[in-house]
């Protein structure tokens, strides 16, 4: 993805985000919702009932980087599953979360 892309995506993302909000629940006229209510319900539509997808994550220090490279999967927010796949040294390290209990 070429720079001007990925910025035009990024100034999409918000629009996208309030856009998905508005349409997903019709309010009461009377409703109003803290910050914290809002960003929970973009939340709940964007998430679905469940997900998946890779991700890399890079961790940059003074001394050292890392790349990890992780799929994921979730089922509403209690259930969900990452794993790493590289670098080999953790490569099938995972972690699983349901519920509260890790």
């Amino acid at each position: 993805m070429t720079r001007n892309a990925t910025l035009r995506l990024l100034w999409c993302l918000p629009l996208l985000l309030v856009g998905t909000l508005l349409t997903a629940r019709p309010l009461p006229a009377a409703e109003t919702l803290t910050a914290r209510q809002i960003l929970d319900r973009v939340d709940d539509a964007y998430r679905g009932n469940s997900s998946h997808g890779k991700m890399r994550m890079k961790v940059v220090t003074a001394h050292w980087t890392r790349e990890l490279q992780i799929e994921f999967w979730s089922k509403g927010k209690e259930k969900s599953l990452a794993r790493i796949l590289a670098p080999l040294k953790e490569k099938g390290t995972a972690t699983l979360k349901v519920d509260n209990d890790m």
